[in-house]
C-alpha cells in the first residue's frame, strides 16, 4: 500500500512541476512581466495570472497544476493514515501494552533537559580547561561539577549497604545524620552508589567500595573555601564509622571519568593514603600518573593491594616532604591524612604523578 501511494505522490509532483513550467511558458508569451512574476511567485503569481487572462487558454496549465497538486496531497494524506506497511493508525495505536517505550538514562537525557544538560557540561568544560593551564579555580564557575567522597576496604562486608552511609542520604540529599549545616543546602544531589566500576572490580576484586556523588548545590560549597571543611570533616566522620582502610574525597566533571580539585585522603597509615591519592587523581587523570605494568608486576591480581605495596616502600618522612613540595600536607592520627587546599586546585594530581614516581610504578612522563 504504502508503495502505491508513493507513486502516486510522485505522480502528483510529476504534474504539477509539469503544468506550471507550460504556465510560465504561456506567461512569458503573453507578456515578460508576467513571466517574471509567474516565474517567482509560482502559487500567487500563477493564480493573478489566470484570474486575469481567465478568457483565454491559460487556465488550461493552471488546472493541470491544481490536479497534480491534489493528487500529491490526496496520495500524501492517505499515507499518513495508512502507516508503513498498510496498517493504519489506529491499528498501530492498538499494540500489546507490554512494547516499552525506549529507555532514558543519565547518559541519554530527555529532550527538553538536552539544552540544559549540554550548558553544564560545557560550563564545567570551560573551567576545567582553564585549571588545567595552570590557573585558580574561575570565581562561580561551579555549573556541571560533581563531588565524590570514595571509601574502600579489603576487610569485611560491602560498604554500600553499611548503616552510616544509607543514614547519609535519603530521598537523594545529605541528612542532617551526614552534616547538620549540608543538610540545609536545597538544591544539591546526592546519592549512595558502589565505589568500583566493572572494569575497576576486576582490576581490584579484594576490595570493597562505596561511594556518595553529590551535584549541584553541593558541588557549588564543595567548591568554596567556607564550606569546604564540612566535607572534609564528613569524609572523616565516614571512614571512621565505616571502618574502611582508605578513602578519597575529589571534584570532577559529572559527566567526565577524569578526576580532578582532590583534597581529603586518608589510610589507615602512610602507605594506605598514598594509594589511595595515586589511585583515584593518578590513575583517573587526562594521562595516567602509573605504569600499569610496573603494577602488575608487583601484584597481577589486585591493583589497589599493588599501590599499597608500592606505597610501603616510601617512609612517611619522604611522602610528607614530597607532597608539601606540591602545596599538601600530611598528618598523623587517625590514621594518615593527606589534604589539599582549592587555591591551586590541580594540586593533588600533580602530588599523585610525583608520589607514583616515588613509589616506583609512575608513567613515563613523556
Amino acid at each position: 500500500m504504502a508503495t502505491f501511494l508513493d507513486v502516486l505522490m510522485g505522480l502528483g509532483l510529476i504534474v504539477m512541476v509539469a503544468g506550471q513550467i507550460w504556465l510560465c511558458i504561456s506567461a512569458f508569451k503573453t507578456n515578460s512581466a508576467w513571466g517574471v512574476v509567474v516565474l517567482l511567485l509560482p502559487c500567487w503569481g500563477a493564480l493573478l495570472f489566470v484570474v486575469v487572462h481567465r478568457k483565454g487558454d491559460e487556465a488550461q496549465p493552471f488546472i493541470i497544476v491544481m490536479a497534480g497538486a491534489l493528487l500529491a496531497a490526496g496520495a500524501g494524506g492517505a499515507k499518513r493514515v495508512f502507516g508503513q506497511g498498510g496498517r493504519s493508525a489506529e491499528a498501530a495505536s492498538s499494540l500489546p501494552a507490554s512494547v516499552p517505550p525506549p529507555s532514558v538514562t543519565a547518559d541519554t537525557p530527555r529532550a527538553q533537559e538536552l539544552p540544559r544538560v549540554e550548558a553544564l557540561r560545557r560550563a564545567c568544560e570551560a573551567a576545567r580547561s582553564q585549571i588545567y593551564r595552570g590557573a585558580p579555580f574561575p570565581p562561580l564557575a561551579t555549573e556541571g561539577w560533581q563531588v565524590t567522597l570514595w571509601l574502600a576496604s579489603a576487610k569485611g562486608e560491602s560498604l554500600h549497604d553499611h548503616p552510616a552511609l544509607v543514614a547519609a542520604v535519603s530521598r537523594g540529599r545529605l541528612t542532617a545524620d551526614a552534616d547538620e549545616e549540608l543538610a540545609t543546602v536545597t538544591d544539591g544531589t546526592a546519592e549512595l552508589a558502589d565505589g568500583l566500576a566493572p572494569d575497576a572490580v576486576k582490576a581490584a576484586p579484594a576490595f570493597r567500595a562505596a561511594a556518595i556523588r553529590m551535584g549541584g548545590g553541593y558541588a557549588r560549597a564543595y567548591l568554596e573555601d567556607a564550606s569546604r571543611r564540612r566535607f572534609v570533616a564528613l569524609a572523616d566522620r565516614l571512614l571512621t564509622a565505616t571502618g574502611a582502610e582508605m578513602g578519597a574525597l575529589y571534584g570532577q566533571c559529572a559527566h567526565l571519568k577524569t578526576h580532578e580539585l582532590g583534597s581529603w585522603f586518608r589510610g589507615a597509615d602512610a602507605a594506605g593514603a598514598a594509594a589511595a591519592l595515586v589511585y583515584q587523581m593518578g590513575m583517573f587523570s587526562e594521562r595516567s600518573a602509573v605504569n600499569r605494568a610496573v603494577l602488575a608486576n608487583i601484584d597481577h591480581h589486585d591493583e589497589l593491594a599493588a599501590l599499597q605495596k608500592a606505597a610501603a616502600r616510601v617512609p612517611a618522612t619522604e611522602l610528607a616532604a614530597l607532597v608539601a613540595r606540591h602545596g599538601g600536607a600530611l598528618r598523623k592520627a587517625p590514621g594518615v591524612t593527606i589534604t589539599f587546599g582549592l587555591g591551586a586546585p590541580m594540586r593533588a594530581t600533580s602530588a599523585s604523578r610525583a608520589v607514583a614516581g616515588k613509589m616506583g610504578v609512575g608513567a613515563d612522563p613523556n
